[in-house]
């Protein structure tokens, strides 16, 4: 059987600097590629090595092994669901056994079932409005918020429904934090996302 490979631009052990989880050590896999191109995007697409589904899966349970409390694996990008393979990815991970799996995603690809069904965490940042599939099935979103509101428009995000609904600051945009926090103000149910990663420095 022919071996599956994946770009992967890095994997590394750190804490969950947004969201639900933000705080808690996690295993990130951060696949390259988009079907995006946002000017704030934190992922360099043109450095990535291909990788075997064996090699990723192997390299994220050295990194868990070390500290037996990580069982977070959050799989990220770029966009994941690009990627066709990314199905045989989840299933691996989830047949270690070990690793509770989120993954993150902008909601844009139409065809995430397959995956979905391997996913214990959706995590939602949404570019436009969400695909059907990730609308169903998202545990949280979360909406980027710049100097002058949301990124989506604002009809979009009053639509956007689940458990757990946060803003967060585009990193180093002037005012976009008190946009943030008029938003949670104005709006039932929002909170605060930051990005404790960049804020203190940790990797």
């Amino acid at each position: 059987m022919p071996k599956i490979f994946l770009p992967v631009n890095e994997i590394f052990c750190s804490v969950q600097g947004e969201g639900y989880w933000a705080g808690e050590f996690a295993v990130f896999i951060r696949l390259s590629g988009c079907n995006m191109n946002c000017p704030f995007c934190d992922t360099d697409h043109a450095k990535f090595e291909e990788m075997t589904i064996e090699a990723i899966v192997k390299k994220a349970e050295a990194l868990a092994r070390p500290a037996p409390k990580v069982t977070h694996v959050v799989v990220t990008g770029g966009e994941p669901h690009i990627h066709k393979h990314l199905e045989n990815l989840l299933k691996a991970l989830k047949g270690t056994g070990r690793f509770r799996i989120q993954v993150e995603t902008n909601g844009t690809p139409p065809r995430t079932e397959h995956c979905l069904k391997y996913v214990d965490w959706l995590t939602c940042s949404p570019k436009i409005r969400p695909s059907l599939p990730v609308a169903q099935r998202a545990n949280e979103y979360k909406v980027l918020v710049g100097k002058n509101g949301p990124i989506i428009p604002k009809r979009v995000v009053e639509t956007l429904r689940a458990d757990h609904l946060y803003v967060q600051p585009v990193y180093g945009e002037p005012g976009a934090a008190r946009k943030c926090m008029e938003w949670v103000k104005e709006h039932e149910g929002w909170k605060l996302s930051g990005q404790l990663h960049k804020m203190y420095a940790m990797r």
